[in-house]
C-alpha cells in the first residue's frame, strides 16, 4: 500500500513539474521573440492619432508589432501598450503604466503582460520595474503598489483585456 501511495505522489509531482516547466519555457520563448522583434524594429509602417472618448491614442505600426500610447485625460494616467505578433498570430500584449508618484528620472513602471498561443490567452504576469535610486528604499507588497506608486486601480485584468480589444477594433478601422 505504501509503495502505491508513493508511486501516485511521484507521478503527481512529476506531472505538475513537467507541465509547469513547459509553460515556463513557452513564456520564455515568447519573451525572447518579443525581444527579437524590438531589436529588429525600423521605421514604423504607419502612425496615427485617434481619440476614444477622452483618451488620446497615439499608434505606431511595425511589421510584427503595434505600439500604442494612451493618455487618459480624466485620470492623468498614461499607458503604453505593445502588441507582438508571430506572423499573424498574437503572442503578447505588454501594458506599461508609468508611475504618477515617481518622475524626474526616477521610474517605477508597472508592467502587465498577457501571453497568447494561437491567439488564445494562456497567462498573465505582473511586475514592477524600478530605477536604481529607489531600489534601496525596498519594494512593497503587490497589494500596495497602486497606493504607493500612484498606479491607476481601475487598470484591472478585465479592464486591460477589454481595452486591448477595443484598441484593436478602433485602430484597424
Amino acid at each position: 500500500m505504501l509503495k502505491i501511495n508513493t508511486a501516485i505522489w511521484i507521478f503527481f509531482l512529476s506531472t505538475v513539474f513537467c507541465y509547469s516547466q513547459s509553460d515556463s519555457l513557452k513564456l520564455h520563448g515568447i519573451q525572447i521573440k518579443s525581444h527579437e522583434i524590438d531589436n529588429g524594429l525600423s521605421k514604423p509602417i504607419s502612425k496615427k492619432i485617434i481619440l476614444i472618448d477622452t483618451i488620446k491614442v497615439t499608434t505606431e505600426e511595425y511589421k510584427w508589432k503595434l505600439k500604442v500610447i494612451s493618455e487618459f485625460k480624466n485620470s492623468g494616467s498614461q499607458l503604453l501598450i505593445e502588441f507582438y505578433y508571430d506572423q499573424d498570430s498574437l503572442i503578447l500584449i505588454r501594458f506599461t503604466e508609468l508611475s504618477k508618484e515617481f518622475n524626474y528620472g526616477i521610474n517605477a513602471n508597472k508592467i502587465t503582460e498577457f501571453y497568447y498561443e494561437n491567439d488564445n490567452f494562456i497567462e498573465e504576469q505582473i511586475s514592477i520595474q524600478i530605477s536604481n535610486p529607489i531600489i534601496g528604499v525596498g519594494i512593497p507588497k503587490p497589494s500596495k503598489w497602486n497606493e504607493i506608486y500612484g498606479y491607476n486601480p481601475r487598470f484591472t485584468f478585465d479592464f486591460l483585456q477589454s481595452y486591448a480589444a477595443l484598441l484593436l477594433t478602433k485602430i484597424k478601422k
